[in-house]
Parts: structure tokens; C-alpha cells; sequence
């Protein structure tokens, strides 16, 4: 995975997924975390975003997710609960899920590990995300007007 420490701070590589359906977007927490994120991970080295975020949903999700199109490239830059600094690039794809998945259904919540980590996925009504300790924040608004072509948005939450 593409994410190193450094003396000024850490970097890092993302992919992201937005899978939005009747009205709901799918979000992850982790075990003790605060706050939501769109369920993604971090590339290997030589392997392109894409194909990355296809891997990261096939090794978490157990399923083969379709890709429609880019949606975001952001640069962050914030600090972590550390306060130590934070670079991070990411690539936000719109995503469908298959349909045969069992991920539809609304109502439940799906728990799973990553590595180490325990995370937990979810559905939230849109309408429900400007209330929400979501990151990085931009997804708030931004997730209820999805582009028409790829933006490329730089977020600065010093």
C-alpha cells in the first residue's frame, strides 16, 4: 500500500467508493472511530486506482463491484488526533454493487476485518450527511450533487 511516514508528516494514497442507491449512501467506520468514511483502501505499488478499489471491495465486501466512472481526485491535507500533519491524495469512484448482493438490503449493518481493523458498513438517507461526522467533509454536500465530470478538489482542514 502507498502510505509512508515521513519527519514532516504521513502520506497517503486512497480509493474510495460511492455506492448511492434510492437514496442512501453506503458509508464504514472502525472499531472505536467516531466518525464515517466511504469504504475504500489504499493501492499497491504499479496497481492503478481502479483496480485497486475493485480489489479492496472484493477483499472486505466479497463482491465483484462495478465501476461507472470517477467521480473526485482530492488532495487533504489535516491534521491527525496526534497533530501530526496529513497528506493524503484519493480517487472517488461512483460504484454499483452486484445484484445478486446481499449489501442491498437497507436495514442491516455488516461488520467485517480488515488486517487488524474491525469496520463496520452501513446505509445512510443523503439527507442525513450534513448532520454527520463525515470525512473528509466535503462528502457532506458534495454526495448529494454528484458531478457531471471529474472534479478535482483540494481540502484543507487545518
Amino acid at each position: 500500500m502507498i502510505s509512508f511516514e515521513m519527519a514532516q508528516g504521513r502520506f497517503n494514497y486512497r480509493v474510495a467508493g460511492v455506492c448511492i442507491e434510492d437514496g442512501h449512501i453506503l458509508l464504514q467506520t472502525f472499531a472505536n472511530s467516531l466518525y464515517w468514511i466511504l469504504p475504500g483502501g489504499r493501492p499497491e505499488l504499479s496497481e492503478s486506482s481502479d483496480v485497486a478499489l475493485k480489489r479492496e471491495m472484493r477483499e472486505e465486501l466479497a463482491v465483484d463491484v462495478q465501476l461507472e466512472r470517477l467521480l473526485w481526485v482530492v488532495e487533504s491535507f489535516f491534521l491527525r488526533s496526534t497533530g501530526r500533519p496529513f497528506h493524503e491524495i484519493a480517487m472517488y469512484y461512483l460504484m454499483a454493487l452486484p445484484a445478486e448482493s446481499t449489501l442491498h438490503d437497507k436495514t442491516q449493518t455488516v461488520t467485517g476485518k480488515d488486517g487488524e481493523s474491525i469496520f463496520t458498513l452501513k446505509w445512510f438517507p443523503l439527507p442525513e450527511l450534513a448532520d454527520m461526522l463525515l470525512f473528509p467533509p466535503f462528502l457532506r454536500t458534495r454526495l448529494t450533487q454528484l458531478p457531471l465530470t471529474v472534479e478535482h478538489l483540494i481540502e484543507e482542514e487545518r
